[in-house]
């Protein structure tokens, strides 16, 4: 892929993220070209990469459009998720954890270690988290040493409330957000004690139930009112499915 045609897929994915098209609508390649100041080529062929991204979907008379998702679509790519996580695990515990990865995973674990000293977490609180967890999960993928599973979960992990730190941040308003990030924790920990003694199986059960924490989140946020984009920008992208689910 070309420096401008990554630099197009990324702008375009961000401001999808960000709210700038609802669920549903439309991407003309001229507004697009001329927004992103390129020519109606690059827009094309970044349309088409987050088509297969699966975050656009192509029209039955051309175009593409911003997909929306349904509960059972994102449960789905989170199942997919935790099968290809755990199989990562494995690896790991296989190959042996290196004391290069042993330290880095002790650091991810002493600041989750630091966080739950707390009696109240505070906004900046799940947002360290978030970078924690989302630094343990890329630690434990990229030492693996399979690229066919890292561009695996590199493309699962780019759908929305797919990635293990999607609602990391969200948690701040669930009324037991704290909670959930203790029992992520503790998970955590389990996780690089079986990798750690060279126990694959476990290693790999540990990381697939892990991924339930998210859908867990999934569930809770779907309940709760008046998220703002602030804290879940990509809530726009199930907008159908809260409307579904208030009637």
């Amino acid at each position: 892929m070309s420096t401008q045609l990554e630099r197009v897929v990324m702008e375009l994915r961000a401001l999808i993220y960000q709210g700038a098209f609802t669920a549903g609508e439309k991407l003309a390649e001229i507004p697009l070209s001329e927004k992103l100041k390129v020519s109606r080529t690059p827009i094309r062929l970044a349309l088409g990469q987050l088509e297969q991204e699966g975050l656009v979907q192509a029209g039955s008379k051309g175009g593409f459009f911003v997909r929306s998702f349904t509960e059972e679509e994102i449960n789905d790519a989170i199942d997919v998720r935790g099968l290809l996580e755990g199989m990562t695990a494995r690896l790991v515990a296989e190959h042996g954890v290196t004391r290069a990865l042993s330290r880095d995973l002790d650091r991810c674990i002493e600041i989750g270690d630091t966080l739950m000293e707390k009696n109240k977490f505070a906004l900046e609180d799940f947002e360290t988290f978030a970078r924690m967890n989302t630094d343990f999960h890329e630690l434990i993928i990229e030492s693996a040493g399979n690229a066919a599973l890292f561009l695996a979960l590199e493309t699962v992990n780019r759908l929305p409330f797919a990635s293990a730190s999607a609602f990391a941040k969200a948690q701040y308003v669930m009324p037991d957000g704290r909670e959930v990030l203790f029992i992520a924790h503790a998970q955590h920990k389990t996780l690089v004690d079986a990798m750690k003694a060279g126990h694959g199986t476990r290693a790999e059960a540990i990381a697939a139930e892990h991924a339930q924490v998210t859908k867990n989140n999934l569930r809770a946020l779907i309940a709760a009112p008046n998220i703002s984009k602030d804290i879940l920008p990509t809530l726009h992208l199930v907008q159908k499915l809260h409307q579904e689910k208030s009637r």
